[in-house]
């Protein structure tokens, strides 16, 4: 049982900022977090990843399985849990009464990006179309009665600094049952995570 943590920032009761997480057969309740509205902090009960991930780093991953996340709060996004960058699996579990003051009241994904900025004035020869670091499967779980009436289960959340909407980074692996009005997409599967020696 994690229980009463909270953070200033991100991951009131447990944070992945790299690594691999396997949590299991475990209750994460009543723990809370900081946040902003451009994705820093967030994740009350479980934040994975940081805002700038680095590229000479494997991505972050968390696996939740057999859980339950409850009671959970947010002053940012992700009440019960945010992804912020990296790899996150929730299997078999159950999340409920979580909170977040920006948006993903049960399950907050921040989402990739549409295309390079643009330049004012327009470059001659276009940035790369950045690579996506955010990966959100949820299969097998219950996600309901979070944030209350007007509240998200499951949402995609934030965008860039210009402005723009961001795309979807939630995978629906089948066999959920997920409350009203949440945003989560059923999308190609992401590539497999990159291999974290032990």
């Amino acid at each position: 049982v994690i229980e009463g943590n909270s953070a200033q920032s991100g991951g009131g009761g447990v944070f992945t900022e790299i690594g691999r997480l396997t949590l299991e057969r475990s209750v994460v309740q009543n723990n809370s977090s900081g946040g902003d509205d451009k994705g820093a902090g967030g994740g009350g009960g479980i934040l994975n990843g940081v805002e700038d991930p680095s590229e000479d780093e494997p991505l972050p991953q968390t696996e939740i399985r057999n859980s339950t996340i409850r009671g959970n709060s947010s002053g940012g996004f992700g009440g019960g849990v945010f992804n912020r960058s990296g790899f996150l699996t929730i299997e078999h579990s159950t999340i409920s009464e979580n909170t977040a003051g920006l948006g993903g009241d049960g399950v907050g994904s921040f989402g990739n990006p549409t295309g390079p900025a643009p330049t004012d004035p327009p470059a001659e020869e276009p940035e790369p179309h950045p690579a996506p670091v955010v990966f959100t499967e949820i299969g097998h779980s219950i996600i309901f009665g979070n944030g209350g009436d007007e509240g998200s289960d499951v949402e995609r959340c934030g965008q860039t600094d210009d402005g723009r909407e961001l795309n979807p980074s939630v995978t629906s692996l089948g066999y959920n049952i997920i409350g009203t009005r949440n945003t989560t997409v059923t999308a190609a599967p992401p590539p497999p995570p990159e291999t974290i020696p032990p």
